[in-house]
């Protein structure tokens, strides 16, 4: 047999075999199953990928592994690492990865058949620390230098903080030694240190600060120079007064050396010749304040800032000028009042300031105007000068508003509080009263008057009894008439007079107040006494005899009946004789008392005998009905038979 045309014939089907199925592979290039792992092991600039080929689909894959990017879709054109050949599971390190970033990762394959890719996983880098380097030392001096740095990267984090510590005994400085945080937002800074001391070594290191923490650069040293003069700011002048000031400066470098002393120089000159200082020993980095004291007023002064170190004396380099206050008007305000009463209430205020010169005068102007002025009432303190004083204030209106405003004099002028304060007086009420019983009635005339107890909270300004021949409960001081009688509270008596006779009068007291009140006190009556007649014949001590005697007396309005009394007793109490009208026929009779009636004006006496001659007294009263007048005066006279 030929077994040369057998191989030859064998080795044909294998090759059109052959040929035949890598035409059926070339139609499932996508069918080769590629999964993707997800990303473990992830750092801020690496993480661990892979994936899985579980068939190869009878395809040689020539090459494995994985590509990323931040965007989607990552294809073998984009970063990649390879794992390898053939089927099976492989993982491999993305490395020089972005920190804080997000990447999108597929597994892929490659085959004759082309790239086939896995699904596709995404991850995160983690933020890490920022790391930076110290470029440059410059300006080295006593207690100065200048470090230029930079960020080379924030770790994927924004950068909250950065700038220098520094230290002259620990030779890796960190965040809690000595620090300076720079303003600088950008990632080349330079920060000015300024607090060093002279011929001292520091150790020195930039950092800066994101959300992982702290990044440092590499260390440096540096050696400090000889001491420099301090260094201070300007002058800076507040509270300025008539005599006073605050002065505040800062030192802002001690020039490497402890300070001695430091304060602030004060002249007239802007040359600083001659000077007053106010120092302070000891040591300070940083600003101070010193008070400025004994200045004249509306005067124009320099100052400077002075301290002292093993170099000698540094200064700022400006000298700062200001200007004292002139005297003026005191300064016055209006704190508050109390004792608020019906027609009186207290005053406060406060002179603040004097305005440089003393305080003379002091008080309030006070007005029923919402703003009183200079033009107002004013009222005067007993005090003078600065500090709180206080005006009791009288004769004020009830209830009734007043404005006030403090006011201050001194050798300058007068000036009022800008504030104006208010107070309400207490409203005053109706005075309360009684009237008191009456006494010593007369034909004429009624003593009574009346008790205040209450004057309604302001002076009684009148106070009397007003009175009328009118029933009247209504009875004022507008229709009666008004008997006064002075002022004030309390008890109080008067005299009704020029009341007609046998009258019933109608009376009550009534008091009037500061606020124009009017308060009665109850009605009253009283009924004058009836007339006395005056006897008009015979006259006293008159010579009488045989026959008829006659008696006269005047004749009272509005009475018609008399009584006529005789008596040979002056008290009429025994040797009484009767009489009668004239032309009756009554005789004197000894042993009893007899009042004779008579309804008109006169009377007789007729023919008595010698038994009554000797001295005789007489007198006449009025009558009407049951009340009496007085008896009148009593004359005599001398009967002889």
């Amino acid at each position: 047999m030929n077994y040369s045309f057998l191989r030859y014939l064998i080795i044909g089907f294998i090759f059109l075999y052959a040929c035949g199925e890598k035409e059926s592979i070339k139609g499932k290039t996508n069918k080769i199953p590629v999964t993707t792992n997800q990303a473990t092991m992830i750092t801020s600039d690496s993480a661990l990928g892979g994936g899985s080929i579980l068939d190869d689909g009878g395809d040689i894959i020539k090459e494995r592994g994985i590509c990323w990017s931040i965007n989607k879709n990552p294809t073998v054109s984009d970063s990649k690492a390879a794992s390898g050949i053939g089927k099976g599971a492989f993982s491999i390190m993305m490395k020089n990865l972005s920190p804080n970033t997000s990447y999108n990762v597929r597994a892929y394959s490659i085959s004759e058949q082309g790239e086939v890719y896995g699904n596709e996983v995404n991850f995160k880098t983690q933020i890490r620390i920022p790391s930076l380097v110290t470029t440059n030392i410059s300006n080295i001096t006593g207690s100065k230098v200048t470090i230029a740095n930079q960020i080379l990267s924030d770790g994927g984090a924004t950068i909250t903080q950065r700038g220098v510590c520094w230290s002259s005994s620990n030779s890796t400085p960190t965040i809690n030694d000595s620090v300076n945080i720079s303003t600088s937002t950008a990632s080349i800074y330079d920060v000015n240190l300024s607090t060093l001391m002279a011929n001292t070594t520091y150790w020195l290191r930039a950092y800066a600060r994101n959300s992982a923490g702290t990044g440092y650069s590499p260390t440096i040293s540096f050696r400090t120079s000889g001491p420099n003069l301090p260094e201070l700011s300007t002058v800076a002048v507040a509270y300025i007064t008539r005599t006073t000031a605050i002065a505040s400066a800062s030192v802002n470098s001690n020039g490497g050396a402890v300070l001695s002393n430091y304060g602030i120089c004060v002249s007239a000159q802007n040359t600083m010749i001659p000077k007053v200082c106010s120092w302070v020993n000891g040591n300070i980095l940083g600003p101070y304040s010193l008070n400025i004291n004994n200045l004249n007023p509306g005067t124009t002064y320099y100052v400077r800032a002075y301290a002292n170190n093993a170099a000698g004396e540094g200064s700022s380099t400006v000298v700062q000028a200001f200007t004292t206050l002139p005297n003026s008007p005191p300064t016055v305000v209006a704190t508050t009042s109390s004792d608020v009463l019906f027609t009186s209430a207290s005053m406060f205020g406060n002179v603040t300031d004097d305005g440089g010169s003393q305080v003379l005068e002091r008080g309030f102007y006070i007005s029923d105007l919402s703003t009183p002025n200079t033009s107002s009432t004013k009222v005067t303190a007993s005090s003078t000068g600065t500090g709180n004083f206080s005006v009791n204030v009288s004769g004020l209106q009830s209830g009734k508003t007043y404005y006030y405003r403090a006011y201050a004099r001194n050798s300058i002028n007068t000036s009022l509080s800008s504030n104006t304060l208010q107070f309400n007086t207490k409203a005053a009420t109706t005075p309360i009263l009684s009237t008191i019983q009456e006494s010593n009635v007369m034909e004429n005339s009624i003593t009574t008057g009346g008790n205040i107890s209450n004057d309604g909270g302001v002076p009684i300004t009148l106070r009397g009894v007003v009175w009328s021949r009118t029933p009247n409960t209504n009875i004022n001081i507008n229709t009666g008439v008004v008997v006064n009688s002075g002022s004030g509270p309390g008890n109080f008596t008067t005299q009704l007079t020029s009341l007609p006779s046998n009258t019933l009068i109608y009376f009550k007291a009534f008091a009037r107040n500061d606020a124009g009140l009017v308060g009665y006190g109850i009605e009253r009556t009283a009924t004058t006494r009836i007339s006395v007649p005056t006897l008009t014949s015979p006259i006293n001590n008159a010579n009488a005899g045989c026959c008829i005697l006659d008696f006269s007396w005047s004749s009272i309005p509005g009475i018609n009946s008399y009584q006529i009394q005789l008596s040979m007793d002056a008290s009429f109490t025994s040797s009484v004789l009767n009489i009668s009208q004239c032309g009756g026929s009554s005789r004197p009779l000894r042993g009893y008392v007899n009042v004779y009636t008579s309804n008109i004006s006169s009377a007789c006496l007729g023919a008595p005998s010698s038994s009554g001659n000797g001295i005789w007294y007489w007198r006449v009263r009025a009558v009407s009905g049951t009340s009496f007048s007085d008896w009148s005066s009593t004359r005599s006279f001398n009967y002889r038979w």
